[in-house]
């Protein structure tokens, strides 16, 4: 499958992985098919830095754990040979002084950090938005200006002032963060879903699990269906399986195989492949012969089939698995670093990626 880099932002913290690599979040880029959604701690690596398309390695013995660079600001959490979490500028540099008990990416402009125990939401010059003072803070951070905190077995969701906007419940505990304006939670064999406000916005008696993206919800793993934010459905079809839309295309499965589908429900990629993922606005990744390749959406042939896993492409170069290894390819499909990462994500500065080699 595509791997999912959904969320090294979650990932850290998180376990667990799917061929097209997957970033969700997305907090952080989401490559095509790993999703790792859990809150532990990283498991450790002998070695971790920057490598750019000729195999250059850069920062190699400077940080323990990196994640990708935010847009806004351009910077990225890391943690140290201590095991405490800072923020460094796209040079690797310090961005602020400060550590952490734990850190991710910025999301809406805030980021959330521990410290003394307690978590709180940090600004991008390194000063506190809001001080340390909840029990827990969602990891995926804000998003839709709201950011989920927890104490015992409830939640609440809280604005970038720290202030209670919706209510601790328990129904609401790990419902996680707002997508498009909505969170949801199951009771009683339905799905409720909850505007920014708390007000409930519709139910549905669909099977899950219901997942988001590109301003519609995919409900369920089989006979799938799209729906809109009033919950009604956007397609008027369903599908064997059906993932998120992305860049306004989503991969769905009939049974004479996987292909894209537009909004409107149209095929653009005809279901041939035996799976596939959107990768970009103009490419996408499908298995064929159990192997994967990457092609443009006009359906020519970019990257030939022969990876056991494709990641989201960065700066013209893509990243490819061959056994348990991964190593990058450009767009031509020509390898041009050799597979001997355990991993390999989008640094986002169009040059580098960042790699980890398991200890």
């Amino acid at each position: 499958m595509i791997r999912t880099f959904i969320a090294l932002t979650v990932c850290f913290l998180c376990c667990g992985c799917s061929g097209v690599k997957q970033s969700a979040a997305q907090p952080q880029q989401r490559p095509a098919t790993q999703a790792p959604e859990t809150n532990q701690a990283p498991q450790a690596y002998q070695q971790t830095g920057l490598v750019d398309s000729s195999g250059k390695e850069t920062l190699t013995e400077k940080f323990v754990f990196m994640l990708s660079l935010e847009e806004d600001p351009r910077v990225a959490a890391v943690m140290l040979s201590d095991h405490k979490w800072a923020f460094v500028k796209p040079d690797g540099e310090f961005a602020f002084d400060g550590k952490f008990e734990q850190g991710t990416g910025f999301q809406e402009g805030l980021a959330v950090v521990q410290q003394d125990g307690k978590y709180g939401f940090l600004s991008p010059d390194g000063t506190f938005a809001v001080e340390p003072k909840f029990e827990f803070a969602d990891w995926a951070g804000f998003h839709d200006g709201l950011c989920e905190v927890r104490s015992g077995e409830t939640s609440a969701y809280v604005d970038k002032k720290g202030e209670i906007v919706i209510p601790y419940q328990r129904e609401l505990f790990k419902a996680g963060n707002f997508q498009g304006g909505l969170i949801h939670y199951s009771k009683e064999g339905e799905e409720i879903f909850l505007d920014t406000e708390g007000k409930e916005r519709f139910r549905s008696s669909l099977p899950g699990p219901f997942r988001h993206g590109d301003d519609l919800w995919v409900a369920g793993e089989q006979n799938v269906t799209y729906l809109d934010d009033q919950g009604r459905d956007a397609l008027g079809k369903t599908f064997a399986e059906g993932r998120p839309f992305h860049h306004g295309l989503a991969a769905v499965k009939t049974d004479k195989g996987w292909g894209l589908i537009d909004k409107s429900g149209t095929f653009k990629i005809e279901p041939q492949y035996e799976d596939a993922e959107t990768l970009t606005e103009t490419l996408f990744a499908a298995r064929k012969g159990g192997k994967w390749g990457v092609l443009k959406t006009s359906g020519e042939q970019v990257v030939p089939f022969q990876y056991d896993e494709i990641g989201y492409p960065s700066g013209g170069m893509v990243p490819v698995k061959v056994d348990k290894l991964w190593g990058l390819c450009d767009e031509s499909g020509k390898l041009t670093v050799e597979p001997k990462y355990k991993s390999l994500d989008p640094w986002r500065d169009d040059q580098h990626f960042v790699f980890f080699v398991e200890g």
